[in-house]
């Protein structure tokens, strides 16, 4: 999967449209997927998913722009990243650094483990079990 992960930034419930620097244990919630200055959207552009330029202040980004918000939820032993701008989740098509939007969320090429607690590191299910590159990463 080819797409800029390095911090997650979880949205701040009293503001929506603020979202402060997250740390800990990974938690149901929506979510901005940072990485140096670039937010993952819910576009795929030349088999990858494309990102939007933010510009942190301190520990927050403000932003009303919905296709970079993500829904991370557990589903099972994995986690889904869904898009409710797109109806969709991130996942991978299989092959080496080829990024999809799906419809499923139970497919495994949807389904991710999580590890970490201030910077996260996604690795996709199906992509790991077929040793493809699984690590959602930064699309530079």
């Amino acid at each position: 999967m080819s797409v800029g992960l390095s911090l997650i930034v979880r949205v701040n419930a009293d503001v929506p449209e603020i979202y402060s620097l997250y740390s800990g244990e990974l938690t149901e919630g929506d979510y901005i997927i940072y990485y140096n200055g670039k937010a993952m959207k819910n576009e795929v552009s030349s088999n990858r998913l494309s990102y939007s330029e933010v510009t942190p202040v301190g520990d927050n980004i403000t932003t009303s722009d919905t296709s970079i918000v993500w829904h991370i939820a557990q589903s099972g032993d994995y986690w889904t990243i869904y898009n409710a701008a797109a109806k969709k989740y991130a996942a991978s098509k299989g092959t080496k650094n080829q990024a999809a939007l799906q419809d499923d969320g139970t497919d495994d090429k949807s389904l991710w483990t999580v590890s970490g607690s201030s910077t996260y590191e996604f690795v996709n299910k199906n992509n790991a079990a077929n040793s493809v590159n699984s690590n959602l990463r930064n699309n530079n």
